[in-house]
């Protein structure tokens, strides 16, 4: 019987041919969490690639940030955090963060997670918890803390976080672009949006057997 589902025709490319599709001055989001399912093997081929003017939007920087970095990719980073974990704090952020040579823009993260979801529901905005002691506010522009119309006390407002493209390593994908995480998913759900385009490094597409790359949407 033939399917009634359309299929999204994903398009399958190696891996120089997905780098190729990033363009300058791009939002750019990268799936993982820590050293865990990076898409490693594609963020080199982006750093070889000779894009600029990235806008990094991660709740980590760790190594895809380093890696970016290092080529001169990134024109301002948006991030809850930057380590290398048991190795250490990532020198090339620091610097960058230190001398000011990159603007950094540091938030909650549930900050970054409400605004996201917005971006998800086609929302203008969604509320979060204020930080206590921070200038997250001053430093991450639209953010703002207003009365609650329920409890009248003082919450955060965030606007919506729309990324243009979306990095992750998936372990499998179909025909129809959806792309299967396997283990943790830290924070890769709430990434993609209606707006952005979600590319996988796939180890294995489920129907052929063959390693590729897929544009579609996690589940």
């Amino acid at each position: 019987m033939t399917s009634l589902v359309k299929p999204n025709r994903p398009r399958f490319t190696d891996v120089e041919g997905l780098a190729a599709m990033v363009g300058g001055g791009d939002v750019f989001g990268v799936g993982g969490h820590h050293f865990a399912r990076l898409p490693i093997a594609l963020l080199r081929a982006i750093a070889r690639s000779g894009v600029k003017g990235l806008r990094y939007v991660c709740w980590a920087g760790g190594l895809p940030l380093e890696l970016l970095l290092e080529a001169d990719a990134v024109a301002e980073i948006d991030i809850c955090f930057s380590s290398l974990d048991i190795f250490g704090l990532p020198p090339r952020f620091r610097a960058a963060a230190e001398t000011n040579a990159v603007p950094v823009r540091d938030w909650t993260a549930l900050a970054m997670i409400q605004a996201l979801r917005a971006a998800q529901q086609n929302l203008p905005s969604m509320p979060f918890q204020l930080p206590e002691g921070s200038d997250m506010l001053a430093r991450v522009p639209g953010a703002i803390a207003v009365p609650d119309p329920i409890a009248r006390t003082e919450i955060g407002f965030i606007p919506a976080l729309r990324l243009d493209t979306f990095v992750v390593h998936g372990q499998r994908a179909d025909e129809s672009g959806n792309v299967q995480i396997i283990g943790p998913r830290a924070l890769d759900s709430p990434w993609p949006a209606r707006r952005a385009r979600c590319w996988s490094r796939l180890r294995k597409s489920s129907r052929s057997g063959r390693c590729g790359m897929t544009a579609g949407r996690a589940f």
